[in-house]
C-alpha cells in the first residue's frame, strides 16, 4: 500500500504541468459506438434475429388470402347423353295420338343428343381463404429457439462493444504515447545539436580532439532517424484510432494525458466473480444452448399431429357475377400426422442435443479462460504500477546525472563518450517513463474489459437491453 501511495504522490508531480483538461476518450468511445462499421454489422445481425423471431410468432395467427381464378378450356373428354334417342320416339308417338284424336298437334321438338364436356369453356372462382393453426407444437418450440438466438445475438453485440471500447481506449493511449515519443526525440535532437556546437567550440579551443565533432554529428543524424521513425509511428497510431472511429485517417485527435493512478478495487477473486457474472460471452453460450435445446424440441414435436382450420368464402361460375346464386362457403378441418420418415427427425433431434452438450463443455472451458484472463490482467495492473514507480525514480536519477554531465562537457571536464552514454541513458529513461505512464491506464482498461465492466462504464445507454 505504501508503494501505491508513493505512486500517487509521484504522479501528481509528473502530471502537474499537463493541465486538468477533461479527457476526450469518452466522446471518442461514443463516436465509435455510433459509427464503427464492424459494430454496425453486428447490429444488423441482432436486428435480423429479431425479424426472424417475428416471422415465427406470426405463424401462430391466422392468414387471410384472396384467391381468384379464371379459366378458358377446350377439348378433352365428354359425357355423351342420348336424350334425342330417348325422347324423340316418345314425342313422335304423342303427336300421332293427338292427331288420331282430332286434337291439334302439340309440335313436340326434335331433340339432339347431348355431348357434355368435362371441362367448362369458361370458369371463374374468386374466394377469401382463412387459415388458422389450431395445434402446431413445433411452432411454439421454434419461437423459443428464435428467441434464444435473438438473445445470443444481443450478447454477441454487447461483447463486441466491450471489445471495441477496449480497442479504442488502447488505440488512444498508443497515440498519446507516440506523441510523447516524438516530443522526447525533438528535445533529444535539440540536445544533440547543442552537443555539436559544444564539440566544435572545444575543438577550436584545443580542449578536445576533432573526432568529437564527427561523433557528435553522427549522433545528431541518428537522433534525426529516430525522430522520423517516431513521427511515422505517430501517424500510424492516429490512422488506427480514426479507422476504429470510422473517420478520415488524417482527422485531428485531441491530446489529453491520462491520470495513471489506478488502484484496483477488490481482490482478484472478487473481480473473477464479477467477470463470471458480467461477461457477455457466457450469455452467448447459454443462449446458444437454449436455442439448440429448443431446436431438439422442434424435431420431437414433428411426431405430433398438426391441425389447421381452413375457411373459404367466394363466388364461382362461368361468368364474373357476384350474386347469391354464385355464392358459396366451405369450412375444412385438416389434420397432418407424421407417422414415419425413416428416423430423420429423431436424428436431427439427437444432433441438436449433442450441439447443446458441446456448448456446455464450452461454457466450462470459458470459465477457466476468463478466470485466467482476469488474474493475468490484475497482475499486469499491479506490475504496471510498480514499473511506474521504478521508472520515475530512474528518470529523476538519469535527469540529474545528465544535467551534471552537460555542464562538465561544456567545460571539457568529461570525455564525449561519457557524455554520450549519459545522454542515451537520459533518453532511455524518458522513453521508459513515457511507456510506464501509459501502461497503467492501459492495464486498467484491459482489466475492466476482462471483468465485463468496461461496457457498462462507458455505454449504459448504448448497450442493448
Amino acid at each position: 500500500m505504501r508503494q501505491f501511495i508513493l505512486v500517487c504522490l509521484l504522479v501528481v508531480g509528473i502530471g502537474a504541468g499537463r493541465g486538468q483538461t477533461t479527457s476526450p476518450l469518452p466522446s471518442y468511445i461514443r463516436v465509435a459506438l455510433e459509427n464503427n462499421l464492424a459494430l454496425r454489422q453486428k447490429q444488423t445481425d441482432f436486428e435480423r434475429a429479431g425479424r426472424a423471431l417475428k416471422i415465427v410468432r406470426a405463424m401462430y395467427g391466422p392468414s387471410l388470402t384472396l384467391d381468384a381464378r379464371y379459366t378458358r378450356a377446350g377439348g378433352g373428354r365428354t359425357l355423351d347423353f342420348p336424350i334425342g334417342d330417348l325422347l324423340n320416339p316418345v314425342y313422335g308417338s304423342l303427336n300421332s295420338i293427338f292427331d288420331a284424336l282430332g286434337q291439334p298437334e302439340q309440335n313436340f321438338p326434335v331433340l339432339e343428343n347431348e355431348h357434355i364436356p368435362f371441362l367448362r369453356r369458361e370458369e371463374q372462382d374468386t374466394k377469401l381463404r382463412l387459415i388458422q393453426p389450431l395445434f402446431q407444437p413445433a411452432l411454439w418450440h421454434a419461437a423459443n429457439a428464435r428467441q434464444a438466438q435473438k438473445m445470443q445475438q444481443r450478447a454477441a453485440l454487447n461483447s463486441f462493444k466491450n471489445t471495441l471500447i477496449r480497442d479504442v481506449s488502447l488505440a488512444y493511449y498508443d497515440y498519446l504515447q507516440s506523441v510523447q515519443v516524438v516530443e522526447i526525440y525533438r528535445e533529444a535532437l535539440k540536445v544533440a545539436r547543442q552537443a555539436v556546437k559544444t564539440g566544435e567550440s572545444l575543438v577550436a579551443n584545443g580542449v578536445a580532439l576533432s573526432s568529437v565533432t564527427y561523433q557528435a554529428g553522427a549522433e545528431e543524424a541518428r537522433v534525426r532517424q529516430q525522430l522520423s521513425r517516431a513521427r511515422h509511428n505517430r501517424q500510424l497510431a492516429a490512422m488506427h484510432l480514426n479507422v476504429l472511429l470510422n473517420r478520415e485517417p488524417g482527422d485531428s485527435i485531441q491530446i489529453v494525458w491520462p491520470d495513471p493512478v489506478t488502484i484496483p478495487v477488490g481482490d482478484v477473486r472478487t473481480l473473477t466473480r464479477q467477470a463470471l457474472k458480467n461477461r457477455e460471452e457466457f450469455r452467448m453460450v447459454r443462449q446458444a444452448r437454449k436455442a439448440f435445446t429448443a431446436q431438439a424440441a422442434v424435431h420431437e414435436a414433428a411426431f405430433l399431429p398438426q391441425i389447421n382450420l381452413v375457411a373459404d368464402y367466394g363466388f364461382e361460375g362461368t361468368k364474373y357475377r357476384f350474386t347469391m346464386k354464385d355464392e358459396y362457403w366451405m369450412v375444412t378441418l385438416s389434420l397432418q400426422w407424421n407417422l414415419y420418415n425413416s428416423g430423420m427427425d429423431e436424428a436431427k433431434k439427437e444432433e441438436a442435443l449433442l450441439a447443446a452438450r458441446q456448448l456446455k463443455y464450452r461454457e466450462q472451458e470459458l470459465e477457466r479462460y476468463i478466470a485466467l484472463e482476469v488474474e493475468k490482467e490484475y497482475s499486469g495492473l499491479i506490475h504496471a504500477q510498480h514499473v511506474l514507480l521504478a521508472a520515475s525514480k530512474e528518470w529523476r536519477g538519469a535527469d540529474k546525472a545528465f544535467r551534471i554531465l552537460r555542464r562538465q562537457f561544456k567545460t571539457g571536464a568529461v570525455a564525449y563518450i561519457d557524455y554520450l552514454e549519459g545522454r542515451r541513458q537520459w533518453i532511455a529513461a524518458r522513453l521508459n517513463l513515457n511507456m510506464a505512464e501509459i501502461a497503467v491506464p492501459a492495464a486498467r482498461v484491459r482489466l475492466d474489459a476482462a471483468t465485463g465492466q468496461l461496457l457498462y462504464r462507458y455505454s449504459r445507454k448504448e448497450s442493448v437491453k
